[in-house]
């Protein structure tokens, strides 16, 4: 059978941080989140014919905070997904979660399931950073978070981190890498944080205190380092892991591999489309409970053009980078030249240097 990923937004959280732009609900509205858990199963039984003849060996359940889901909704999710897909006996199937919407009981059940990863929200061990950031944990409430999901059972745990901070220096940086390391995850991702406009921090626009590009180059640089000698390895722009902890789910965006969305705002390729589902929770349940499929937002055939324009941008996110061709290597000599990127073997590859400028770089090699 053909192997595919499967994503499903849950796009519920307690609270908006002050610099998300993801499609989220704040609130605890439970009637809301069990017509949505049964509209999420009346779309995977509507597409299940589709379906029959791909195993699905990862599964992401993102968001949002779908470590909010009570057991019982978790456990209705979990079991819409096996009665009308194929999952393959070796499948990643994660879930994102965040201190204080779980704890050792629930990860159980999670693992009982058959969640086998779980990624954490962690962002910044420093208390001033975290509020900063509108974030509802301290950092000993995630370690001991984190330590209940090992009790639990979890053998895989990714934490997310995030650097060019208000505030946040490069020290300060270090001593959140360190902090986390001292947990051991598996998996540590490390996002710069990219200032959205419909967001709070958006709108503070200059008042908003950003360390300088400089500093934020600087941070990137050590934290890379750091991550190496601690034996977690970068395999792409921004997630670092232990031997054979890569994220599965994630490598396959990156390679362009297929993969179904499910839930608003998501998004999927399949057989060669991209197609996306409008941000509206409302709409979404609202077509399913009628007998009908959600609207679609966008629907676009690639063209081969298109294909390998995202071939080199996709691909050169990995520190593996891509199969270079002959034209491909030309317009990338400078690059190459001046420590931008580097040869590996039959591929080119950014450095850490080239991955600081990777979308200006990006923009000049694709057609």
């Amino acid at each position: 059978m053909k192997r595919i990923g499967l994503y499903i937004h849950i796009p519920f959280c307690l609270k908006k941080c002050a610099y998300c732009d993801f499609y989220s609900i704040p609130g605890r509205d439970e009637a809301l989140q069990n017509r949505y858990i049964n509209a999420l199963t009346l779309h995977m039984k509507t597409l299940s014919a589709t379906m029959e003849d791909r195993a699905f060996d990862t599964v992401y359940i993102g968001g949002g905070t779908p470590g909010l889901l009570s057991a019982e909704m978790l456990t209705a999710l979990m079991n819409g997904i096996r009665e009308n897909f194929t999952l393959a006996e070796d499948a990643e199937i994660t879930l994102e979660t965040n201190p204080a919407v779980a704890d050792e009981a629930k990860f159980r059940v999670m693992r009982s399931l058959g969640i086998n990863r779980l990624s954490m929200g962690m962002q910044s061990s420093e208390q001033a950073v975290l509020k900063t950031l509108g974030r509802l944990h301290t950092f000993d409430q995630f370690a001991e978070t984190f330590g209940e999901a090992r009790r639990a059972g979890f053998k895989n745990l990714s934490a997310d981190v995030m650097y060019a901070l208000p505030g946040q220096t490069v020290d300060g940086l270090l001593e959140t890498l360190h902090s986390l390391i001292a947990l051991s995850p598996e998996h540590i991702s490390m996002y710069g944080l990219k200032v959205e406009e419909n967001t709070p921090f958006g709108r503070m626009g200059e008042r908003l205190a950003l360390p300088d590009e400089d500093t934020q180059c600087e941070m990137y640089a050590r934290a890379c380092e750091l991550l190496e000698e601690s034996d977690y390895h970068r395999y792409e722009i921004s997630n670092f892991a232990k031997a054979r902890y890569e994220s599965r789910h994630n490598l396959r965006y990156w390679q362009r591999e297929e993969y179904l969305g499910m839930g608003p705002a998501s998004h999927s390729f399949v057989d060669g489309v991209r197609y996306s589902y409008p941000h509206s929770i409302e709409d979404y349940i609202t077509a399913l409970e009628q007998g009908r499929l959600p609207d679609v937002d966008s629907h676009v055939t690639l063209t081969p053009a298109e294909a390998k324009n995202e071939e080199i941008m996709l691909g050169l996110r990995l520190a593996k980078g891509i199969v270079a061709t002959d034209e491909l290597q030309k317009k990338c000599e400078n690059y190459l030249r001046y420590g931008f990127m580097e040869r590996k073997d039959e591929r080119i590859a950014f450095t850490t240097k080239g991955f600081l400028v990777s979308n200006t770089i990006l923009a000049e090699l694709m057609e």
